[in-house]
């Protein structure tokens, strides 16, 4: 019984140390062309992907810009889609440093960028973007 209790134990500990990944990008509205960057408990921030234009690409930089919105939720499953009222928020801009790989976000409503995480909806934002421009 000892064995099986530090096995679980041990088990546990390790799992723990597994990095969460992001499993699917949810979209507003179910519409591929509204991928939510940002999420809370009320609302989030969805991009137009289609407006998505490369604003600064140089040795060190690339800067991706497009069509920010908000969403109030309204309903949807939390995983895959919520469903809501996209009110348009200025700009979002994704910023990466080519150099050492860090990426980050500055919204028209933020006072200053963000850093992205690795496995975020931000990170999983930007990769679309990269593709939608086709720097990926």
């Amino acid at each position: 019984m000892r064995k099986l209790h530090r096995f679980l134990v041990v088990t546990v500990f390790l799992l723990c140390l597994v990095p969460q990944t992001c499993l699917a990008i949810m979209y507003a509205n179910g519409d591929a062309n509204y991928p939510i960057w940002n999420t809370g408990n009320r609302g989030g921030s969805a991009f137009d992907l289609s407006s998505c234009v490369i604003t600064r690409d140089t040795d060190s930089e690339l800067i991706i810009c497009a069509f920010n919105y908000h969403l109030t939720y309204t309903a949807g499953d939390g995983r895959t889609y919520e469903n809501g009222d996209l009110e348009p928020r200025g700009y979002v801009n994704f910023s990466e440093d080519k150099r050492s790989g860090t990426v980050s976000v500055l919204a028209s409503t933020m006072r200053q960028p963000q850093k992205v995480s690795p496995n975020s909806p931000e990170q999983e934002a930007f990769d679309l973007m990269k593709r939608q421009v086709g720097r990926m």
